[in-house]
């Protein structure tokens, strides 16, 4: 297969996928989310209020201030549709937390990081985003993880070469970095709200019926420009470690 061809199959599959996850949060309806389906919010501290260790390292892209708030006014129109027993069992991030993850670095059993890691880590970072160029991607469309405990905006590669280049950094990860966590097929997405709360399939179903009219909103532009190495502390909260500039090159 020559790579242009494999580019569009590639392309054809990745929108195919995010099809197939609002298909999958669809299925939901007719048992709604339990509390096995709720993602457990992992804590900064423990129950004695003894600081937590670090649960591993993320690579995120940020996308600018015009970004988040037009992905903040889009939270605050799903508010506006959603009856308050439901709206209650949502939590919306914070304009502040909003990120693409590009690639999640796991230690240990325990995921604990530490100073080597983060040193370690950096270096490859570094090394990637000097061997590759920056990112256009186009954000557009609300969608729901196939356990529908998470609210995305789905993140589409502009171009073929785009896909190539995210695929690429991910790749050179995997190969640095034999603890990355990997899926067959990695779909980039922005979360910006979480269930939870169980819902009841009635619930579910106008959850859902609401955020189908979204399916094809228009966020805007995200050029990933800059690699940022990331400390997990908790569901919501990272602390930076290092960034770099993605300049491998002028864009053909």
């Amino acid at each position: 297969i020559q790579p242009k061809i494999r580019g569009i199959i590639e392309r054809a599959q990745y929108e195919q996928a995010f099809e197939d996850m609002w298909n999958a949060a669809r299925a939901k309806e007719l048992s709604g989310i339990n509390e096995t389906d709720l993602i457990p919010t992992r804590q900064s501290f423990d129950t004695e209020g003894h600081a937590r260790p670090k649960d591993g390292l993320v690579i995120h892209g940020f996308p600018s201030v015009e970004l988040r708030e037009r992905i903040i006014q889009l939270q605050q129109t799903i508010a506006t549709r959603l009856p308050e027993p439901i709206l209650r069992k949502i939590k919306f991030l914070p304009q502040e937390s909003l990120h693409v993850s590009l690639a999640a670095l796991v230690f240990g059993e325990r995921g604990e990081v530490t100073l080597p890691d983060m040193v370690i880590i950096s270096e490859i970072t570094r090394q990637i985003a000097q061997a590759h160029q920056p990112v256009h991607t186009v954000v557009r469309g609300v969608n729901v993880f196939p356990s529908a405990n998470v609210l995305v905006t789905e993140v589409h590669p502009e171009t073929l070469r785009d896909l190539s280049i995210l695929n690429s950094i991910r790749a050179t990860f995997k190969a640095r970095v034999p603890t990355m966590l990997d899926y067959p097929l990695y779909l980039y997405h922005l979360s910006f709200g979480y269930i939870i709360q169980p819902l009841t399939p009635a619930e579910m179903r106008q959850m859902l019926d609401v955020l189908k009219n979204l399916r094809h909103e228009e966020m805007g532009l995200f050029i990933i420009n800059t690699l940022h190495v990331e400390a997990v502390e908790s569901l919501e909260s990272t602390r930076s470690i290092m960034n770099y500039s993605l300049q491998g090159g002028e864009r053909g």
